[in-house]
């Protein structure tokens, strides 16, 4: 009876454990470049949206669609290979898709401004050059278990922090987005990629 007894509350032990652990760097790393391709294409959306208000204001942006469709096949690679080699692949994807989503999300929302002080046509596709360097290339390496060489951090700090779960990527789009609508509602304001200004 004690034998019983003692493995239920190991059973019990284990499975408490389990539920409140999170995944390991090699885990955390797998669920991002699962989840990359359909978070590239929602931020390409984003994007769309932004460019969509700023159209009127700004003619020299642009969003190319085939190179935007061109990373999310780079990030479809891995992304296989993640969903075919590795043990219970998609435990962590829900979870990944959501706060790197809101990570990724945030870091191309800054990017993306920060091409628009540019002058000239400018692809917005562009701008997730900053976030698939920052998130992407550490990803791939905690999934080849670099981790256990070279301390990269805790893969909270790489996924998940920048976008605070969405804390902090839904007032930055929320600010990002206002502006927009808010510099485009004037209608005489010539845009500076050389059209002509809205008649009142």
């Amino acid at each position: 009876m004690r034998l019983i007894d003692s493995g239920v509350a190991a059973a019990v032990a284990t499975a408490a454990t389990k539920i409140h652990c999170g995944p390991t760097a090699e885990e955390a790393g797998q669920a991002v470049l699962l989840v990359a391709p359909a978070v590239l294409l929602v931020t390409l959306g984003l994007q769309q949206l932004l460019l969509f208000l700023w159209r009127r204001r700004r003619t020299d942006l642009s969003l190319r669609w085939k190179r935007g469709a061109a990373l999310v096949g780079v990030l479809a690679v891995p992304a296989i290979l993640v969903a075919a080699l590795a043990h219970d692949p998609l435990e962590w994807a829900p979870f990944a898709f959501w706060l790197f989503g809101c990570s990724y999300a945030a870091l191309l929302l800054v990017s993306t401004r920060l091409c628009m002080l540019q002058r000239g046509p400018i692809d917005l596709v562009l701008a997730h050059a900053p976030p698939l360097i920052l998130l992407i290339v550490p990803a791939v390496a905690l999934t080849l278990g670099v981790n256990r060489v070279l301390d990269l951090g805790c893969p909270e700090c790489l996924f998940v922090h920048p976008g605070g779960g969405g804390w902090i990527a839904g007032p930055l789009a929320a600010v990002v987005f206002l502006e927009a609508w808010l510099r485009t509602r004037k209608r005489g304001d010539r845009p500076p990629g050389g059209g002509t200004p809205s008649p009142h």
